[in-house]
């Protein structure tokens, strides 16, 4: 939902025709809109804007650009997938994560981006002890 790198540039090395039927010739420089991408209704469905964590359950991972995609993709991803979850497990067995409720399924984050997105607040969180 909130990539760090919320968008990635890259340049074709052949000529490609996109779905749209849109043709980039071969040296084309490109930007990929992660950002968007992760909030796309024609592939994550009408709730794309949800946080949803088991729409990655059924959904082909290939859509997951968070982390880039290819030959130049992000080299430390697995490990950082491993380190996300082991850091959630210890924190939550000691924590409970309290806090206002969200109005909405669209969670508020007030981001800002400079050379990568972060939220404006901190990510300031409440825990109480288990």
């Amino acid at each position: 939902m909130f990539p760090p790198v919320p968008i990635i540039v890259r340049k074709t090395m052949k000529e490609i025709t996109l779905p749209s039927g849109t043709t980039l010739p071969n040296n084309t420089g490109i930007i990929i809109f992660v950002w968007g991408v992760n909030r796309d209704p024609t592939y994550w469905g009408p709730n794309a804007n949800s946080f949803d964590p088991d729409r990655f359950l059924t959904t082909n991972s290939n859509l997951l650009a968070s982390f880039s995609l290819g030959p130049r993709n992000c080299v430390g991803y697995q490990f950082a997938f491993i380190v996300i979850k082991v850091a959630l497990a210890t924190i939550l067995r000691r924590y409970k994560v309290v806090g206002e409720r969200e109005d909405s399924d669209v969670p508020k984050i007030n981001s800002t981006f400079s050379i990568m997105l972060r939220d404006r607040d901190g990510y300031e969180i409440s825990l109480e002890k288990r």
